[in-house]
């Protein structure tokens, strides 16, 4: 039960993050993401997600919560923080960060040379990421990315995401990009839906839906694994992003 819970939140912070693509103003409000994440039927906690901008860079931070058992298991809280920058076509991540409190406390930091497309986790793990291709994000800037790129991927390039937690990277193919009507906690949405398979791991999928309706927001997620489906869903939004 320890091992499924672990994984499954590891899974969610590997998977909230999101590529940005296509033209948005460098404009917007402060905005906070309120989320529930689940493991099959069960609950396992919540996920706090929050934005703003100075003009010049953006500045996100993000919390998960796990609740009874979990809580329990995990012993403590998992936190994120990161800085990017939007170019008009992409985010690029400027700083981005990894920590729990409690027992199993950790503090990971991530180093970006986009000069040399290098990524690094630090002086404890000396592994260089080299990266020439495809779209790079990292678990903190998760749904606000996913908010600029208005659903807008390429299906022709590779898509990585950093994980600090795990100091690994993961890479993922797009399949298929269509509209989709849902339901959620704050109304029935029309959704961008975003179809993904992780590269050599065909029988691992992620999913995500932008809800057209509401700034492209990230509104649902839906990982799925042999061994379990995991799935964060849109409890709350408080702001909105300036277009």
């Amino acid at each position: 039960m320890k091992n499924i819970i672990t994984l499954a939140l590891r899974g969610i912070l590997l998977a909230l993050s999101f590529v940005s693509i296509g033209s948005m103003a460098q404009s917007t409000a402060d905005i906070a993401l309120n989320y529930t994440i689940k493991v099959g039927g069960a609950k396992l906690g919540t996920l706090a997600a929050k934005l703003s901008y100075d003009g010049a860079i953006y500045q996100s931070t993000s919390e998960t919560k796990a609740e009874g058992l979990a809580s329990i298991l995990l012993g403590g809280d998992l936190f994120e923080s990161c800085a990017f920058t939007f170019d008009g076509q992409k985010v690029v991540s400027d700083s981005y960060s990894s920590s729990k409190q409690g027992r199993g406390a950790y503090q990971n930091e991530t180093n970006f040379d986009w000069e040399n497309n290098k990524i690094s986790f630090g002086p404890e793990d000396p592994t260089v990421f080299e990266v020439s291709t495809g779209y790079v994000v990292d678990n903190c800037n998760m749904a606000f990315a996913a908010a600029l790129s208005k659903g807008q991927m390429s299906t022709e390039e590779p898509f990585y995401i950093v994980d600090a937690k795990t100091r690994r990277i993961r890479g993922y193919i797009i399949n298929n990009i269509s509209d989709e009507s849902i339901s959620t906690e704050i109304g029935d949405l029309n959704t961008v839906k975003i179809e993904m398979q992780r590269e050599e791991v065909p029988d691992r999928t992620l999913t995500l839906w932008l809800a057209e309706d509401r700034q492209h927001v990230l509104v649902r997620m839906v990982e799925k694994r042999s061994s379990r489906t995991t799935t964060v869903e849109i409890e709350s939004i408080d702001g909105i992003f300036v277009h």
